[in-house]
């Protein structure tokens, strides 16, 4: 990956929020309403949800136009565990996980889980539209522009006011 084009990584200001995407759960040795709370397992259900929203509907909205079976391979292609690691590494990430044991480092499906948590915690400390500009940007390094923006308010019409004098 041409890293010349690489967006930067959003900062997740919140310092516990930030040390729960850190800390992997084979360090939590009691399970308690406070440690559930700071499991970043939650934050990756969130951020898989999340990934999934913001590169399906870049793939929607290209000017090539997909059926959804292509949206689904496509997905699938952009957000393997081989191109997860890559950005983990890109951005130096792994090094910021705390865990029990080191071989964890090598496992796809938890370098997966500590990406989609990170993930979670942006959309949770600032917006999806950080999120989408970043991933959109990660998956398609020649996009520059920000493309996805806040939709339109409705605004609901007033009623007309009424006819005549009050009785």
């Amino acid at each position: 990956m041409n890293t010349q084009y690489l967006p930067p990584l959003p900062r997740i200001e919140d310092t516990e929020l930030f040390l729960t995407v850190c800390t992997h759960h084979s360090l939590s040795t009691v399970t308690s309403a406070e440690t559930i709370h700071r499991e970043n397992g939650r934050l990756a259900e969130l951020g898989e949800k999340v990934l999934d929203l913001t590169v399906t509907d870049y793939l929607y909205r290209r000017k090539q136009v997909l059926d959804a079976q292509s949206i689904v391979n496509e997905r699938r292609d952009l957000l393997n565990d081989e191109n997860i690691i890559q950005w983990l590494n890109i951005y130096n990430l792994k090094t910021e996980l705390r865990v029990a044991n080191p071989n964890i480092l090598q496992d796809p499906q938890e370098m997966r889980k500590y990406f989609l948590a990170y993930v979670g915690a942006v959309f949770v400390s600032n917006d999806i539209l950080i999120v989408q500009n970043w991933i959109v940007r990660l998956i398609d390094p020649h996009h520059t522009s920000n493309l996805l923006s806040m939709p339109p308010q409705y605004n609901a019409p007033h009623p007309a006011p009424p006819q005549g004098s009050p009785p």
